[in-house]
């Protein structure tokens, strides 16, 4: 004998392990608000050999596209771009493992650029007194705000002596979240 309805206040809590439900009885109003794909999103890599930075100044950093859904990061000026219809909140997440070949401790930090502006001092590490320094990760992850059009970038700044350091493995990509 098939049952026919349940009333919710008769169910003791632990008292259905898991519910099996034919594919055809689901409908999109029972499923509002499940589910959804983050896209668009990207993930681009680069520079394991090392590029280099000048002191005290702000460095697009080189990464090429890895994955990209939508075909939206250029890989000839490194910048993924928010495209039509596609405006909203996205995780962005940025890293790099910058290089000393110098012995004086010094700083470095990256930011997100939207549009070609700084989003803020976000991340300072100081680097210890190690020569061919690469064995930290500086990164910055957070939700920005993206209109269509609207382009990111990740840049890096050091303060090492010139010509000693740089940024080696850097790391950039991003996701649509689901509101």
């Amino acid at each position: 004998m098939a049952i026919d309805k349940i009333i919710s206040a008769s169910i003791t809590d632990g008292a259905i392990a898991t519910a099996d439900i034919a594919d055809g009885a689901v409908t999109a109003v029972k499923t509002t608000g499940v589910g959804g794909q983050n896209t668009p999103y990207w993930y681009a890599y680069g520079h394991a050999s090392g590029q280099g930075t000048t002191t005290g100044t702000f460095t697009k950093m080189q990464a090429s596209v890895v994955h990209d859904s939508g075909s939206n990061y250029d890989n000839s000026n490194y910048r993924w771009t928010c495209p039509s219809g596609q405006g909203g909140k996205y995780w962005v997440s940025m890293a790099t493992q910058p290089y000393n070949t110098s012995n004086v401790a010094n700083g470095a930090q990256i930011v997100p650029y939207k549009n070609g502006n700084s989003m803020g001092n976000t991340y300072n590490a100081s680097l210890y007194q190690v020569s061919n320094f690469r064995n930290h990760w500086i990164m910055w992850s957070g939700i920005i705000d993206l209109s269509a059009g609207d382009y990111l970038e990740a840049f890096a700044y050091s303060n090492f002596p010139s010509g000693s350091g740089g940024l080696a493995y850097g790391k950039f990509g991003g996701y649509k979240l689901i509101e």
